[in-house]
């Protein structure tokens, strides 16, 4: 299907937006903001910056939710998913902007931007009032003006173009909405390294670079040092490296556990613990790293600092190191077979017939399971013999890679990839999406040469 430069310059992009945006809007039509545990924390932040929350919060989200308080202090909620929703629309728009880009079919850039707006894992997320969806858009964001960057370095011969320091900026901002980004800037290094950024321009822009991104972060610690508080998990000083260290000794911890690895922490706090609520005969029937029942009782019973003891951690990754990592990577796939949230089925799309309903949440239960998985594979095939090679592909294959790998680390259990897979969603679809892009190109010029 051809399209003139008005369908392609102003017409479709109008269209994606007002149709994700009344679809989104659909979804949840009242705008009711869905409240999580880990909602109170960024509430209690919004209304305090010093709260002892912000050992683990960075301040961006909460900042937003006091912009809302303050304009409406009975609807704040409401604006939070208000402006989710319009950040998940701007991120569809900028997908179209690089699958289109990127690939020589207009038809297929709106048909698959459109899919990955009116997904319903994608749309339930947008009404959760924490900043997991709009985590997701940021990096999206972070995606776009990577690319634009490159862009015009590659016309221009100039690294210091002005979408250098707006996509530094920009990550240094998704850093103090996320904490787990902190590492973030890493793909778009190695993706800089591999397209072949000059050899003589390569280092200073890349210190340069990781400088911005930690900008923002470092001043808001520099803040927090200030406070002398007393922190939420009793840090007996604040650092961004001992919140790393307890968290992921929490997820070296559970990862032992599930792997049973129990008697091997014999001596520490955590062991004592399991002994005395009665759960080590429990602990002792986990294997393999699988999510159990036995396992789930467990995680259940203990509460988080319980879950934190380093010396069951250090005693465990003293031991076995390499044991505990294939624990919790042997469960990496999970992230790409399971299947997704929908919107609340009483409360969403109004006059929508059961049946419509039906043939659209099965459609994408599908996709996410099969197809997902066989399209991924697909794309790394075809990434490999460099069919599908460009700055896009790479990156975005890097992204995917670097989140998934890294939260398959340091998650406590592997039921929680549902809720982060939203961060990288957007970039793994467009990743799902590419070869199936390819091979309507392909298709297309047969059909041209014919």
């Amino acid at each position: 299907m051809k399209f003139d430069k008005n369908y392609n310059g102003l017409i479709l992009p109008v269209l994606i937006f007002l149709l994700v945006f009344f679809f989104s809007w659909w979804s949840n039509p009242s705008l009711e903001g869905r409240i999580y545990p880990d909602t109170y924390d960024y509430i209690n932040l919004a209304e305090d910056l010093s709260h002892p929350s912000n050992s683990l919060r960075p301040f961006l989200y909460p900042i937003l939710i006091r912009g809302a308080m303050k304009i409406s202090p009975d609807n704040w909620s409401k604006l939070i998913v208000l402006m989710q929703m319009l950040f998940h629309v701007t991120s569809i728009l900028l997908i179209y902007k690089m699958l289109l880009k990127y690939s020589n079919s207009v038809f297929l850039s709106f048909i698959f931007s459109l899919a990955i707006g009116i997904n319903p894992n994608l749309l339930y997320f947008i009404s959760a009032i924490v900043p997991t969806q709009l985590f997701g858009c940021f990096i999206v964001i972070n995606l776009f003006l990577f690319l634009s960057f490159w862009d015009n370095y590659k016309k221009t011969n100039n690294v210091w173009n002005k979408y250098f320091f707006v996509f530094g900026l920009f990550s240094a901002f998704t850093v103090t909405l996320r904490s787990m980004y902190f590492f973030g800037i890493i793909p778009f290094v190695i993706s800089m390294i591999i397209l072949k950024i000059r050899k003589k321009n390569i280092f200073l822009p890349i210190i340069v670079l990781i400088l911005l991104h930690l900008s923002i972060n470092t001043i808001w610690n520099q803040y927090k040092i200030g406070l002398k508080q007393k922190y939420l998990y009793e840090e007996k000083e604040f650092h961004p490296i001992n919140i790393i260290y307890k968290t992921g000794g929490a997820s070296a911890n559970m990862a032992a556990i599930r792997g049973g690895m129990v008697d091997y922490g014999k001596g520490t706090k955590l062991y004592k613990i399991l002994e005395d609520k009665n759960l080590l005969y429990l602990a002792r029937k986990c294997k393999n790293g699988d999510y159990t029942e036995e396992f789930h009782t467990i995680y259940k019973e203990l509460t988080f600092q319980e879950k934190c003891d380093q010396e069951f951690s250090a005693q465990i990754l003293k031991s076995h190191p390499f044991k505990i990592i294939l624990i919790q990577l042997s469960n990496w796939h999970e992230f790409f077979n399971k299947r997704m949230f929908t919107p609340n089925p009483e409360k969403s799309f109004p006059i929508m017939h059961n049946y419509i309903r039906y043939l659209y949440v099965g459609s994408y239960n599908n996709l996410y399971r099969p197809f997902m998985p066989i399209l991924l594979l697909m794309f790394i095939i075809l990434m490999v013999t460099k069919r599908i090679y460009n700055p896009l592909s790479l990156t975005g294959c890097l992204l995917v890679l670097f989140f998934t790998l890294g939260i398959a680390l340091l998650s406590l259990h592997p039921g929680l990839f549902i809720y982060y897979r939203t961060a990288i969603e957007y970039i793994l679809f467009i990743c799902v999406f590419f070869p199936v892009i390819y091979m309507g190109s392909l298709l297309n010029k047969k059909v041209e040469q014919c």
